[in-house]
């Protein structure tokens, strides 16, 4: 099962209490006209910097490589609504490209009905069969 995580796509910086998988973490959202990206950081339920400043790109798994006993076991990946895969601008995030939780044991069915393994790219339609 994978959950949207709800974002706010008029704002250009703030932060997101969230809960997943029993865990409570704060989603810090900043977007950066100078880059012309979003970037996330992932702080604690005491608001302390688990990650910082990860680049959102769609359809990849944003804490691929990451170990912290922290973090829910599961997966956040950012998928573009339409069948463009371009990298979510101003006013995207939230809206046009969203914000998936997805439950480790999903994670890898999504990587099998997409045809790839590891850390690979996931498909939107693949996260869609899980959502």
């Amino acid at each position: 099962m994978a959950d949207i995580i709800t974002l706010r796509p008029a704002l250009l910086t703030y932060r997101n209490r969230v809960v997943l998988d029993n865990v409570v973490l704060f989603l810090a959202v900043q977007y950066r006209a100078r880059t012309n990206d979003w970037f996330l950081s992932v702080l604690d339920a005491q608001e302390e910097p688990i990650l910082e400043g990860i680049r959102v790109v769609t359809s990849y798994p944003l804490l691929s490589g990451v170990r912290d006993e922290r973090l829910p076991p599961g997966q956040l990946i950012a998928i573009r609504q339409s069948e463009n895969e371009d990298i979510p601008r101003a006013g995207e995030l939230g809206d046009e490209v969203l914000l998936y939780y997805i439950r480790e044991e999903d994670v890898e069915e999504a990587r099998l009905d997409a045809g790839t393994s590891g850390e690979d790219l996931i498909s939107p339609a693949a996260i869609r069969g899980v959502v």
